[in-house]
């Protein structure tokens, strides 16, 4: 039997569809928790809609770089566990690295003709294995940091400011280094999407345009997109 009857069999279609679902509903039942939070701090409803339009916003381009990643992938390892891994909580460089080294674990190359349902089978169990670790530090101890993290913020609010950057700068640079380090489209991407953010930034502080605010990280990320394509072609 040929691996792909097996990657795009009607079970993971349904099993694929299960999981989306689920997670479809956490995100509904999260939005409504944050609504009933947002109304008990008394936050008024305009906020709320403006906080809501941004992060909508916000999260088209990122949909835009999974939806690449599923085509990206799904020849390789058929299209349920493709999504599956994408829409919950993969990325595209992750999910071709964990089915790579499952594949070679078996002698066999991703995709290949030596790529057997056996092989398949391990890409499958070292993508799904590779991101257990992170789930359980958030069962066990997200609690636990989280409550430490409250209780250093009470004694110095200063402090409060100094963790928050610190985090936001430590994942932007968990991104931008491989990317520039690596070169190519890559540090291309880097530098156009810095040059248009920083452009951006220039007219919403000169000319106090707030309201392009929530446009800068998608637009920025977006014309970045776009010339590396140009230039790839």
């Amino acid at each position: 039997m040929n691996y792909l009857e097996i990657a795009n069999s009607p079970l993971l279609y349904v099993i694929t569809i299960i999981i989306l679902t689920v997670l479809s509903a956490q995100a509904i039942i999260f939005y409504r928790l944050a609504q009933k939070r947002a109304k008990e701090l008394n936050i008024d409803k305009k906020t709320i809609r403006k906080v809501v339009k941004a992060a909508s916003i916000t999260t088209v381009i990122p949909s835009i770089a999974i939806i690449v990643g599923l085509i990206s992938l799904a020849p390789a390892m058929g299209v349920p566990i493709s999504w599956a891994r994408l829409g919950m909580a993969g990325s595209l460089m992750y999910e071709l690295t964990g089915a790579s080294i499952g594949a070679k674990t078996m002698g066999a190359q991703l995709g290949a003709a030596n790529y057997t349902p056996q092989a398949f089978a391990n890409s499958v169990w070292v993508m799904t294995i590779g991101v257990v670790p992170a789930f359980l530090y958030a069962i066990f101890f997200l609690r636990k940091y989280k409550k430490r993290v409250k209780e250093a913020v009470s004694k110095d609010t200063r402090l409060q400011n100094v963790i928050i950057t610190t985090i936001l700068v430590c994942v932007q640079i968990s991104f931008v280094l491989p990317a520039l380090f690596s070169g190519g489209s890559s540090a291309y991407a880097v530098g156009i999407a810095a040059a248009v953010m920083a452009i951006m930034t220039f007219i919403i502080v000169k000319f106090k345009a707030k309201w392009l605010r929530e446009y800068a990280l998608s637009t920025s990320m977006l014309m970045a997109v776009v010339v590396v394509i140009l230039l790839n072609k």
